[in-house]
């Protein structure tokens, strides 16, 4: 699933339907919103789960080991050990195939391929993010793993961001929700309705009608035209970000954030 199909916002509202339905419930909100965050993810891939949770783990623990010494000697080697793992996965993820096939022999491509994790940037840096404010001081260790996992997944910003600081996040999911009310429903639902124009009508009607086809084949196409292009692949990429954002924040207000 992705933000501007359909089926992700009838997703969205099933799950601030259900997390409504927790009540004061706070283990059974988190759980769910862990769970469906996670679902939305799998649908993906289900392998991307795998760098997504040993993030979660490492750096879970990385927290939980810095709350427990003040020793300036430790700390450091406990937040270098988070900054190592993250973003060795990141590395392995974005450039391992290139860094494999440029090792091989000339003229023989490695015979795997490792498939890019959608959304591993975003979610890997909100969780560094978190690790490092815990080693500066500015945010106390989580003491539950499925909060900690419902950070990192959180399904409205896992694909393309805002990234979330943590003492945004968490003393929300900790608060009672309490009623949606008519204001913020209202701005939750304008904020997908501009984000879904943003994102479908003019992003992709621009990649489409014309940033696609000249790119592809620019010699076919006049001065004019090629840089009409160019102009309108920066608008695309305005409108894509701007529509995914928009989207999110609404998504997230719905089911009880304020990013």
């Amino acid at each position: 699933m992705t933000f501007g199909d359909p089926l992700t916002l009838l997703f969205v509202a099933l799950v601030a339907a259900a997390l409504r339905l927790t009540g004061s419930a706070n283990r059974a909100r988190v759980g769910l919103l862990a769970a469906a965050s996670l679902f939305f993810y799998a649908t993906w891939n289900p392998l991307y789960l795998v760098p997504l949770l040993a993030t979660c783990v490492v750096d879970w623990s990385v927290c939980r080991a810095l709350g427990r010494t003040e020793r300036p000697g430790p700390r450091r080697l406990l937040v270098t050990a988070s900054l190592v793992f993250d973003l060795g996965v990141l590395a392995l993820f974005k450039y391992g195939t290139l860094l494999a096939a440029l090792a091989a022999p000339e003229g023989r491509a490695p015979g795997w391929r490792l498939v890019f994790a959608a959304g591993i940037s975003f979610y890997t840096f909100q969780s560094l993010g978190c690790v490092i404010d815990v080693y500066r001081r500015e945010e106390k260790p989580v003491a539950s793993l499925l909060d900690y996992v419902a950070f990192v997944s959180f399904f409205p910003t896992i694909l393309a961001g805002p990234i979330t600081r943590a003492q945004t996040f968490f003393p929300r999911l900790r608060a009672d929700f309490g009623p949606l009310g008519d204001e913020r429903g209202g701005r939750a639902l304008f904020l997908i309705a501009l984000g879904t124009v943003n994102k479908c009508v003019l992003a992709d009607t621009l990649a489409a009608g014309l940033v696609n086809r000249v790119f592809e084949v620019p010699g076919l196409y006049s001065s004019a035209e090629v840089f009409a292009a160019v102009l309108g692949y920066a608008v695309q990429i305005y409108g894509d970000f701007s529509g995914y954002s928009d989207i999110a924040i609404g998504s997230a207000l719905l089911v009880g954030f304020r990013l």
